[in-house]
């Protein structure tokens, strides 16, 4: 961006400047996952923030689905029908948005750890308020597309909760 005679003139060109000043601004960045002896990653859910600026409100029985292209087909399929294994179950009824977000970020730091990557996440449909939005439905739903180590997540058959609980599938920890 350029100003000229007190006018701004957007260019598309970056100049050698621009590009030696975005390296050096960059080189002594480091990658926030820190990894073990084993070259495992671990993620630091501890230090997560999770915004609470976007969330989009959802129905009490809206269906919730977040399916990556990238999920292979059999994951998607398992998913979908709910006939994945569940490895860990979390149930956050009656909690506030603060104590829901903290149980939350404590509950997958411990699937991690522990290898689980299949979890029921049961939110509650909620009571619904301002014309039939539900407030934590509304904020699982947000939250889990900011957390990277969530691969996908879909709503849960109506023995395990229906649209007032989810199944989660967490990414590997390779």
């Amino acid at each position: 961006m350029l100003l000229l005679n007190n006018k701004i003139i957007v260019s598309d060109k970056l100049t050698e400047s621009d590009k030696r000043l975005f390296r050096d601004s960059i080189a002594n960045l480091q990658p926030s996952d820190i990894t073990d002896e084993t070259g495992k990653r671990n993620i630091d859910l501890n230090n997560c923030h999770l915004s609470d600026y976007n969330i989009i409100d959802v129905q009490a029985e809206d269906t919730l689905s977040y399916l990556p292209t990238s999920l292979p087909y059999k994951s998607l399929q398992q998913i979908k029908r709910g006939t994945i294994s569940i490895n860990a179950k979390l149930d956050l009824h009656g909690c506030n948005l603060e104590e829901a977000k903290q149980k939350l970020l404590s509950f997958l730091s411990y699937c991690t750890s522990n290898n689980k990557k299949h979890l029921l996440l049961i939110h509650g449909k909620g009571t619904p308020r301002f014309h039939g939005h539900t407030t934590l439905k509304s904020a699982i739903n947000s939250w889990l597309k900011q957390l990277p180590i969530v691969l996908a997540f879909h709503s849960a058959k109506q023995k395990h909760g229906g649209t007032g609980a989810l199944y989660v599938i967490l990414k590997s920890q390779n």
